[in-house]
């Protein structure tokens, strides 16, 4: 019965994980700066 449960908080807790790190991953790329172009961070 307890497992049940923490299954279901890992799945929430991963699912949230991931939707943040693509919004992240999107904002990067759309919102990049056009000077930076071609040019290595760092």
């Amino acid at each position: 019965m307890q497992s049940e449960i923490i299954w279901v908080i890992t799945g929430i807790a991963t699912g949230g994980a991931v939707i943040t790190f693509a919004f992240l991953a999107y904002a990067l790329i759309k919102f990049r700066d056009p000077a930076t172009k071609g040019r290595r961070y760092g």
